[in-house]
């Protein structure tokens, strides 16, 4: 296990791709359900340490309260990036490639989930403000490892991969936002 974790884990450090992962469909199941594991436990966690988010009334989305929103969400989430990833991957005719990338995605989420989680827990200790600049990094980290995949199993620039990752974010929020406010 600590094989494959360090496998994501270089990933994550841009030293490794999605093609160094596995192409096995167990393997994919497990980190995929690992990945919403991690996401319930640290979503569910983030919400007890951070301050109440402001009233909904003057916003324009949903926040997740409720357990099974919760699930729902990360469910959606994770079955809208996945699609996305299916489709990008379709249209470069390089379906090969759908596992491996899938996993490289969900295994490193497992691990940016985490590190994340731990980031926003300690500046959130430190100083409230610097809870955001935590955010702030672990986002832009997050879209860098996701671009970085996608360049390698696209074969394509690294700025045109981390554009695909944030298209691929954004549809995935807004697919949730959508299923959620149902």
């Amino acid at each position: 296990m600590t094989a494959i974790l360090l496998v994501f884990w270089r990933i994550c450090i841009f030293r490794g791709g999605p093609d160094s992962v596995p192409a096995n469909t167990t393997l994919l199941a497990i980190v995929i359900f690992a990945s919403a594991l991690t996401s319930l436990i640290a979503s569910s966690f983030l919400q007890t340490i951070l301050p109440p988010p402001p009233p909904t009334d003057v916003m324009d989305v949903e926040i997740v309260s409720s357990e099974f929103n919760l699930v729902t969400s990360v469910v959606v989430s994770q079955a809208s990036t996945a699609g996305l990833v299916w489709l990008i991957l379709a249209l470069m005719s390089l379906n090969s490639r759908l596992y491996q990338t899938l996993t490289a995605v969900f295994g490193t989420d497992i691990i940016l989930t985490s590190v994340s989680t731990l980031g926003i827990l300690i500046a959130t200790l430190v100083s409230p403000a610097l809870s955001q600049i935590a955010f702030l990094g672990m986002f832009f980290w997050t879209v860098g490892t996701f671009g970085f995949i996608l360049h390698k199993a696209l074969e394509i620039s690294l700025g045109l991969g981390v554009a695909a990752a944030l298209f691929v974010m954004i549809f995935t929020i807004a697919i949730t936002q959508v299923t959620t406010s149902l």
